[in-house]
């Protein structure tokens, strides 16, 4: 309301997941919610797995770092679906990922062109690019333990999507991601590995960095693991 721009309310999202959770619990089905950004919807899901119902979640990480605050600058980098919410939210939804109510993390991905991101507010597109820094992103939630965020990007996924575990075991092909998790780098334009430079976190110190992966027993080496 301060800004003056359209708004989509928590109560847009909550709702939804009220309504949703009902026809779950009628038809003991199974259900995943994608992006929640509530405190309102954290405690309705936290409630449903305490009575059993089939149901995960995951949210995204720009709402686990940045508030609402943010959109005050106007900077269309900042306008995610969902949008920043409050920090009472965020709190919620960093409590929701420490006590399992929240199954995993992503990046929510968006890359867009420049003509969609560099016009005003109301007119840019959603979302921003995530993937490459993902990891460094929730290094900087520090009520989360290493083992903590490892597992919301890695095991929690594939167990909620039923993908088999990437177990390290002699025999099985390796499939390893190697990083340093206190290594300090700036993300600019020029080690940004997207097409796309539309994030609110360019140009901004980062801690923890991925240096390189194992897929199918092929080594790959990033520039900062050179």
């Amino acid at each position: 309301m301060l800004t003056g721009l359209k708004s989509i309310p928590a109560l847009a999202e909550y709702t939804v997941v009220q309504r949703d959770l009902s026809i779950l619990e009628y038809t003991e089905s199974r259900l995943h919610f994608t992006g929640i950004s509530t405190k309102e919807s954290v405690e309705m899901i936290r409630q449903a797995k305490k009575k059993g119902l089939n149901v995960t979640a995951d949210c995204y990480m720009y709402n686990l770092i940045f508030t609402e605050e943010e959109v005050l600058g106007f900077d269309s980098n900042f306008k995610f679906l969902p949008p920043l919410r409050s920090g009472e939210d965020q709190n919620a939804l960093i409590a929701g990922l420490i006590d399992g109510t929240i199954d995993f993390v992503c990046s929510d991905h968006n890359p867009e062109d420049i003509e969609n991101k560099e016009v005003e507010f109301d007119h840019a597109a959603f979302g921003a690019i995530g993937t490459q820094i993902l990891f460094a992103a929730l290094n900087k939630i520090k009520a989360l333990s290493l083992d903590q965020k490892i597992n919301l990007i890695s095991s929690q996924p594939r167990n909620v999507l039923g993908v088999e575990e990437a177990k390290i075991e002699v025999g099985k092909t390796a499939n390893l991601t190697l990083f340093d998790p206190d290594l300090k780098w700036k993300f600019t334009r020029e080690n940004n590995l997207s097409k796309s430079n539309n994030s609110p976190l360019l140009n901004t110190e980062l801690s923890g960095c991925a240096l390189g992966t194992i897929n199918q027993g092929i080594l790959s080496i990033t520039e900062q693991g050179e």
